[in-house]
């Protein structure tokens, strides 16, 4: 008799290192649809291809149901289970399943022959600027050195750390002497995450930042009114004395 748990164990893929995205992607697609939980990614998008006005009547039947917290619980965590330990420490702190695929599929998901597109060169003349989003930015810096160990060189994580924050915008500045003090403790991947969680400090400050200005616009406004009408008030009653 076959044990469906042997099938279920066979056909999760190897972990994914960061390399041959497509066909790890294939691959955990059909394990998840054997653990019957490929309807947690594809759940948004086949609600929406089954919502015509023509077809409200016949399709409401096969309108996929929206995933439970336990599914996707379920989904987010194997998809975890088949990444390296340095993908996993970085994608980590994902909460939702189908966030987490597409996160993976904007950064990996172009074909590998596509990282021919880099070159040593490029990489050496590759410089961050403060008027692109930082995590674009990242994303190309990785794409670099992808290709430089594609094509077989090979770099210790002092030398990549290195490389990142002398590649930093010049509005970080501050951050990369931070780091720079910290560099031969750290791996790409974890100083990759400081710049992530320091972007995203600086996203809430400038928030912040943002609606404290807004309030001292409103509250000016007020004050302005107020004095506009001390004056009137004034105003009036010098007319009144005139009389």
């Amino acid at each position: 008799m076959v044990d469906i748990r042997d099938d279920l164990r066979s056909a999760k893929p190897e972990k994914f290192s960061g390399l041959n995205f497509k066909r790890w992607q294939k691959q955990m697609t059909f394990w998840l649809t054997t653990l019957g939980l490929m309807s947690v990614l594809e759940y948004e998008s086949a609600s929406k291809e089954t919502s015509t006005p023509t077809e409200t009547s016949t399709t409401t039947s096969s309108t996929p149901s929206k995933p439970t917290k336990d599914q996707d619980y379920l989904c987010l965590n194997r998809i975890l289970s088949a990444l390296s330990d340095t993908l996993y420490d970085i994608y980590c702190e994902f909460d939702s399943a189908k966030e987490l695929w597409e996160a993976l599929e904007t950064e990996y998901g172009f074909d590998d022959v596509d990282i021919h597109r880099f070159s040593a060169s490029s990489f050496y003349n590759f410089k961050m600027v403060d008027n692109i989003p930082i995590g674009d930015q990242l994303h190309i810096f990785q794409n670099h050195i992808r290709y430089l160990e594609f094509k077989g060189s090979k770099f210790s994580d002092e030398f990549k750390v290195s490389n990142l924050i002398d590649k930093l915008p010049p509005g970080w500045s501050d951050f990369a002497r931070e780091l720079r003090h910290n560099q031969s403790s750290l791996t790409l991947n974890n100083a990759i995450v400081k710049v992530r969680i320091e972007n995203e400090h600086r996203k809430n400050e400038r928030y912040l930042e943002q609606r404290v200005y807004s309030l001292l616009e409103q509250v000016l406004g007020f004050l302005r009114l107020d004095w506009l009408s001390v004056c009137l008030a004034w105003l009036g009653g010098l007319r009144w004395l005139d009389l």
